[in-house]
């Protein structure tokens, strides 16, 4: 299968035409795969966590003695698991019971504590994040609880009509399995920053904001839980915006003010440690690159309070953006698989058919090609204020780009493989 995908950038009254292919999504998109989760602990004697049967994954996974050899876990090292161990028994007797009674298995299964060891580089430090991080849970245990209820068993793939108040969102927010997100084989999160609004942001509810977080990071947990699993690693999210029409003169202007919001969801996403993989920016403006150096700044003060006991945590997270400069598609297409770019060009197409095409900001329209079929295409400009540039592109799906046409043209193209 491949993908087509025509982008036009400019000011002015601007067209993009395309056919109506065949438009079946490619097969084996979404996986759905059952799977339990047994959870395994040794403290003094073997304990086991009992295969869960039930639907839903925020339901008790009550613990049982078990005198049994606990198995090994194949995305965590022998020393890892020792560590993990240490942790455990450095909780306090009720701490542990809400732990391992209480908390759902992707929370107190070992790799979620490697998650908090990875991330705090010490037992000590990972102790107190993991005293923080159930204090954190009981405080809104029935905010996570209604969540968990949502949240398919076997889900691999972040699905926004599984979250709280995503209508009230300012912005789109799409989710990919690792076979169709980002080249790097991790499930993947996209977000069309034309799709952001500053003034909604500004003026989202709190306890909306805050139930759609916390929603949304309760299942990337049992999503990455799920995924690393099955494939045995330590899976991570993709998280990938695509800057065109991005508005940065507010937070350019009085970052400050802008933080605002991000001030309430940080005491939130601390607590789920280790889940990103990495920040993939494309279409990225000369003023978006100055927004992340100049955050650069506040974020390294954040990094020194959470991480107080891993000097290099910074350094490591920080190294995890990319920006992709606009126009650069080469890279896009290395780092995105094409139904990563259809799924951003998708979410914003219903602001590319107004006729008008911003300063600074992109319109798409695309269509998914199958094999052997073909596309009619055209780009064509009216009016005469401003001047909007146009490109034809073709992303095949096994990588790359394929440049049709520059500029106001037309033409046909078959997808050979």
């Amino acid at each position: 299968n491949d993908s087509l995908v025509l982008t036009g950038k400019g000011g002015g009254r601007s067209r993009l035409d395309s056919p109506r292919p065949d438009r079946r999504p490619p097969s084996g998109d979404r996986p759905s795969v059952s799977m339990s989760w047994p959870g395994i602990w040794r403290q003094c004697m073997c304990m086991g966590v009992r295969e869960s049967k039930q639907v839903d994954p925020g339901s008790e996974m009550r613990t049982q003695a078990n005198p049994t050899l606990a198995r090994a876990i194949p995305c965590i090292s022998a020393s890892e698991q020792e560590k993990v161990d240490e942790l455990l028994s450095s909780l306090e007797p009720h701490e542990q019971h809400q732990l391992l009674h209480e908390e759902p298995a992707d929370i107190h299964h070992p790799l979620f504590l490697a998650r908090l060891l990875h991330g705090h580089g010490s037992v000590p430090a990972a102790v107190t994040a993991c005293k923080e991080m159930l204090a954190y849970r009981k405080e809104y245990d029935g905010l996570i609880s209604r969540a968990r209820k949502r949240i398919p068993v076997d889900i691999e793939a972040f699905d926004r009509h599984f979250t709280f108040c995503a209508d009230t969102a300012p912005f789109e927010h799409v989710g990919l399995c690792l076979e169709a997100g980002a080249r790097d084989g991790m499930p993947t999160s996209v977000i069309a920053l034309s799709t952001f609004s500053v003034d909604g942001w500004n003026t989202w509810p709190d306890e909306n904001m805050i139930e759609y977080f916390v929603s949304v990071l309760e299942q990337y947990s049992v999503i990455l839980h799920n995924v690393s699993l099955k494939h045995n690693f330590m899976c991570k999210m993709c998280e990938v915006r695509d800057c065109s029409g991005m508005n940065t003169l507010p937070f350019l202007r009085n970052p400050f003010a802008q933080m605002k919001k991000f001030k309430t969801i940080i005491p939130i996403v601390k607590n789920y440690p280790e889940f990103l993989h990495r920040i993939v920016l494309f279409n990225s403006s000369h003023s978006m690159c100055r927004l992340v150096e100049m955050f650069e700044v506040l974020l390294r003060r954040w990094f020194a309070s959470w991480f107080s006991d891993n000097a290099g945590q910074f350094e490591n997270d920080y190294a995890k953006i990319r920006l992709i400069r606009a126009g650069d598609w080469e890279a896009v297409a290395a780092c995105l698989h094409a139904s990563c770019i259809r799924a951003s060009a998708e979410s914003v197409v219903s602001n590319s058919t107004t006729g008008v095409v911003q300063a600074g900001a992109m319109a798409y329209s695309c269509a998914w090609l199958t094999r052997g079929s073909a596309a009619n295409w055209q780009c064509s400009s009216q009016g005469t204020e401003g001047e909007a540039t146009f490109q034809a592109l073709f992303f095949p799906a096994r990588g790359g780009v394929v440049r049709l046409g520059d500029g106001a043209a037309a033409g046909m193209h078959r997808a050979a493989s």
